[in-house]
């Protein structure tokens, strides 16, 4: 089981190799949690996880430090505590994903190839290719269509909000539709296969994880991320 909580103590660690320009930060989570030690039942470890990408030139490495609990008395279940901004098994942040998938769904005439390209420089990438936007923005969808949820942003005050709606015709998709190409004919996902994704995704982004300043569009990013899981219990990837 997972759940999503704030950030601790982070400490930046200096590179041992020079030549390669690794920048290395630890961040430690720090979590509150309701659990009781009853007569030593609650076990707790550190759990590793390792974000690893080029930024800007240097080689980034974040290693999280998430803290794990097992309550024997219930069961043993693992209990993790993880950031908003990592999504366990992929190695970008999660806004990285989110501005990809924003940009593409945003832009009628783009392709995956050149959202792709935008997507390294903007964060300085050495790896972000069109078949990790098109794996991203299959899953976003997915779960998006699953949850059946919609993100409404408040101009006045900044919050994002969400609530549940009934599936219509223009949200709804079809097992098809998630296909990574609906047109057999064509081995790569074309303009016109993706519309459908591309609308459920922009409904939902709307330009924000896309939005010029990074911070915001990572603050946006986060918030939403954060909204979601709580509801729903889900990634968004």
């Amino acid at each position: 089981m997972y759940k999503i909580t704030h950030i601790g103590s982070l400490e930046k660690k200096k590179s041992e190799n020079r030549a390669k320009k690794i920048d290395s930060t630890v961040i430690r989570v720090a979590c509150e949690t309701n659990l009781t030690d009853n007569a030593g039942s609650l076990h707790w470890r550190d759990r590793y996880y390792v974000l690893k990408y080029q930024d800007e030139g240097k080689i980034c490495q974040h290693t999280i430090i998430c803290p794990e609990f097992r309550d024997l008395q219930r069961g043993g279940e693992a209990i993790v505590y993880l950031p908003v901004f990592l999504l366990p098994r992929r190695p970008y942040p999660i806004e990285i994903y989110l501005y990809a998938i924003d940009l593409y769904s945003g832009n009628e005439s783009m392709s995956q190839r050149t959202a792709a390209e935008v997507t390294r420089r903007r964060f300085g990438l050495k790896t972000f290719s069109h078949t990790t936007l098109g794996r991203a923005l299959n899953k976003f969808v997915q779960i998006i269509s699953e949850i059946r949820v919609f993100c409404n942003a408040d101009k006045a005050s900044g919050d994002v909000s969400l609530s549940s709606i009934e599936c219509t015709d223009d949200n709804r998709l079809s097992k098809a539709d998630l296909k990574i190409d609906a047109d057999k004919k064509t081995k790569f996902p074309t303009i016109r296969s993706t519309l459908n994704r591309r609308k459920v995704a922009s409904s939902v982004l709307g330009g924000k994880a896309s939005m010029e300043g990074k911070e915001d569009a990572a603050t946006f990013c986060h918030t939403l991320a954060k909204s979601i899981f709580a509801v729903h219990q889900r990634f968004l990837l």
